[in-house]
């Protein structure tokens, strides 16, 4: 027996998963949450743009199972992948704990050779919506050291900064 298909949310490519916030992924561009399997191609994904920085390899792939071990973290909730043809192209994090207030930490990933095609500005407006329907106080987007490039290769994303 095939199990039911969820309904695809008006405007993404990502189907609506209960307690998922939904993402816009650009044209030709899939978004879909972070599960264990994809760890490593996200590693690889990180370490690429650090090395195409001249900067050490960061977050480690130890980094990243701890946060994802958080009892605070939840990967349907908190993590995006944006992918084509099955090659990550970006990866988004978030991080908030409603005791600690403040806005949602958001680390946001995307491959030098996918920039310019609203990957970074997909993945910060997720975390804007995300950080709405938890109740943050807005949103602390960060990329590796250097790599402002993600976040002011597109007007729409610069102007909000």
């Amino acid at each position: 027996m095939e199990s039911p298909r969820q309904p695809q949310v008006p405007g993404t490519d990502e189907r609506c998963d209960q307690g998922a916030t939904p993402i816009d992924s650009p044209t030709g561009y899939r978004a879909r949450p972070a599960t264990d399997a994809g760890l490593d191609a996200i590693v690889r994904l990180t370490h690429a743009i650090d090395a195409s920085l001249g900067l050490p390899p960061s977050p480690s792939r130890e980094s990243l199972l701890w946060i994802w071990t958080l009892t605070s973290t939840d990967l349907q909730r908190d993590t995006r992948i944006i992918d084509k043809d099955e090659a990550v192209a970006g990866f988004g994090q978030a991080m908030w704990r409603e005791e600690q207030g403040a806005p949602l930490d958001l680390f946001i990933f995307v491959d030098p050779d996918h920039r310019t095609n609203g990957i970074g500005t997909s993945l910060l407006s997720w975390g804007e919506r995300l950080a709405r329907e938890l109740g943050a106080e807005g949103v602390r987007a960060e990329v590796p050291e250097g790599d402002m490039a993600v976040l002011l290769t597109d007007r729409r994303v610069s102007g909000r900064y």
